[in-house]
């Protein structure tokens, strides 16, 4: 029997990650404020170059 290669592992374990990110964001978003951006804090001045993610509430860009 072949072992699995690397790259199969990562993107199981990507899938798995993605599939429990909504259980815990719901949890922590029973206790979050309404949301005022204008409170944030800045991003870095280039971005991110993997992209933007949230905070817990899903306000804020981090």
């Amino acid at each position: 029997m072949e072992r699995p290669s690397l790259h199969a592992l990562l993107l199981g374990a990507a899938g798995l990650l993605l599939l429990l990110l909504p259980l815990s964001s719901s949890s922590s978003s029973d206790t979050c404020g309404p949301c005022e951006p204008a409170a944030c804090p800045p991003l870095p001045p280039l971005g991110c170059l993997l992209g933007e993610t949230r905070d817990a509430c899903g306000c804020c860009p981090m």
